[in-house]
C-alpha cells in the first residue's frame, strides 16, 4: 500500500458511498445547486458525515462557488462569518466581486449540535436573508428542530453500514490506498469486523487497521476471524 488504508482522518477519497451515503450526497448536492438556504446532515459518530461534507466542498468548482467551513467547538467565529458584510469580502479575496456576479456561498458547520441555540438562530437568519447562501449543518441526530413558520430544510441522514456495505468499504479503502495482492481479510474476518463494529465505519476501520498490524506481527499475510476477535476484545474492552 502507498498510504494507510484505514486512517481515521476524514478523507473524502476513502469514503465508500453506500446507498444511504449516495442518497445524502444527492440531497446535499441538490441543496447547493438549487441555492436552498439550509441543508442538514445528521448521523451517529463515525458514520462518515464529515467526509461526506468535505466531498461536497471538494467537488464544487471554485470558479462557481465559495466554500466556508468551521467546527462548532470552542470560541465560535461562525456568527461573524455569516455577518452580511462578511459575504462581500472574504479572507481569500482582496476586493468585493462585481454586483450580480458574486459566487454562491456554501457554508458547512460541522459538529453543529455543539453550537449554542443563539448561534444556530443567527445562522438560520442569515440563510433566510441571503439568497446566494446555503448553510449545511452537520451533526448528531436530533440536531434539527424546525422553528414554527420557518422555511423547509433539506434533511438527510447516514448511519451504520450493512454487512455487504462494510465489506465494500474495506475493499474500497484498500483499492484507494493502492493495495495490490490477494484479499487480506477472509470472509469470516469481514463478518467479525461487521459484528464487532456494528457497521460503524470509523470503528470498522480501527479494527481493520489493528487486525492488519497484528497479522503482520504474526508473520501472516492473511487476517482471519480469530485475529479480528482478539483485536476487538482488546480494543473494545471496558475501561478500568
Amino acid at each position: 500500500m502507498r498510504e494507510p488504508a484505514f486512517s481515521l482522518a476524514p478523507d473524502p477519497r476513502f469514503l465508500h458511498l453506500s446507498g444511504q451515503h449516495q442518497d445524502a450526497l444527492n440531497a446535499l448536492t441538490l441543496a447547493v445547486t438549487s441555492l436552498r438556504p439550509l441543508a442538514v446532515l445528521v448521523g451517529p459518530n463515525g458514520c462518515g458525515k464529515t467526509s461526506l461534507a468535505r466531498k461536497i466542498l471538494r467537488e464544487l468548482p471554485p470558479e462557481d462557488y465559495r466554500a466556508v467551513t468551521c467546527t462548532a467547538h470552542g470560541p465560535l467565529v461562525c456568527p461573524h462569518l455569516f455577518a452580511a458584510s462578511g459575504w462581500d469580502r472574504g479572507p481569500d479575496e482582496t476586493a468585493s466581486e462585481p454586483a450580480g456576479t458574486s459566487r454562491p456561498i456554501v457554508a458547512v458547520v460541522d459538529e453543529a449540535q455543539a453550537a449554542p441555540r443563539s448561534a444556530l438562530a443567527a445562522w438560520l437568519a442569515e440563510a433566510s436573508t441571503h439568497p446566494r447562501l446555503t448553510v449545511i449543518l452537520v451533526g448528531q441526530p436530533g440536531l434539527w428542530e424546525p422553528p414554527p413558520g420557518h422555511f423547509d430544510a433539506i434533511v438527510c441522514a447516514v448511519g451504520p453500514l450493512s454487512r455487504p456495505d462494510t465489506d465494500a468499504m474495506i475493499r474500497h479503502r484498500l483499492r484507494t490506498a493502492w493495495y495490490s495482492g490477494p484479499e487480506p481479510f477472509t470472509d469470516e474476518a469481514l463478518s467479525e469486523l461487521h459484528h464487532h463494529s456494528a457497521g460503524v465505519p470509523r470503528l470498522a476501520c480501527e479494527l481493520a487497521a489493528n487486525a492488519l498490524a497484528q497479522a503482520c506481527a504474526q508473520g501472516s499475510r492473511e487476517v482471519d476471524a480469530p485475529i479480528v476477535a482478539a483485536v476487538a476484545a482488546e480494543l473494545l474492552a471496558p475501561s478500568a
